[in-house]
């Protein structure tokens, strides 16, 4: 099911989302980690005249509020940003009842500050890794990353049957977020 916390500003780029719901769940030509699982999907991001997405504290809380009352048990934050006390408020109430939720590590480079939400204290924050298995040269570093997973010219789906090679610390949260599914509860 497909919900919208920003219903006043058009969709006008479905491919970051469509991606990782293809990596996670994706069961027609093209497989994803957890064909069976059931996905809610919850827009609370746009793209701004730049390309950059775009959302703000009000929407990305408005949207995991919206995934608890869903029932969602695992919950994909394939974002990054700085610390955000409304959104870790959020988080904190999500993670007591009983939501696990993965993270992207950022894309900022080695020296880069802790990126959010996945320096959240509940988060299993996600870094990628290439074909050998070596560091995603753009990923954060830090003792909040709990795993890496293959995040490097990642064959992903995109809208309309569309592919291509994508990379970062996002991608690599589809499949982690896919394997948490998986397990029994």
């Amino acid at each position: 099911s497909v919900r919208d916390v920003m219903p006043d500003r058009d969709v006008n780029d479905l491919g970051h989302g469509t991606a990782l719901a293809g990596l996670m769940l994706a069961n027609q030509g093209f497989d994803g980690i957890a064909p069976g699982a059931r996905l809610v999907s919850i827009r609370a991001f746009d793209t701004g005249p730049d390309g950059a997405a775009v959302s703000g504290s009000y929407e990305v809380a408005a949207a995991i509020d919206l995934a608890v009352a869903e029932g969602v048990q695992v919950l994909n934050l394939s974002f990054a940003g700085p610390r955000d006390p409304l959104v870790l408020s959020v988080l904190d109430e999500a993670a007591a009842a009983g939501m696990i939720f993965t993270a992207a590590a950022g894309n900022g480079g080695p020296n880069a500050a802790p990126a959010y939400p996945g320096a959240h204290r509940d988060a299993i924050a996600v870094t990628a890794t290439d074909i050998k298995d070596r560091l995603f040269t753009g990923a954060n570093r830090g003792g909040y990353i709990a795993v890496a997973a293959p995040g490097v010219d990642v064959f992903a789906p995109l809208p309309d049957a569309k592919f291509e090679m994508l990379s970062g610390t996002s991608i690599a949260t589809a499949p982690i977020t896919a394997i948490v599914a998986l397990l029994p509860e």
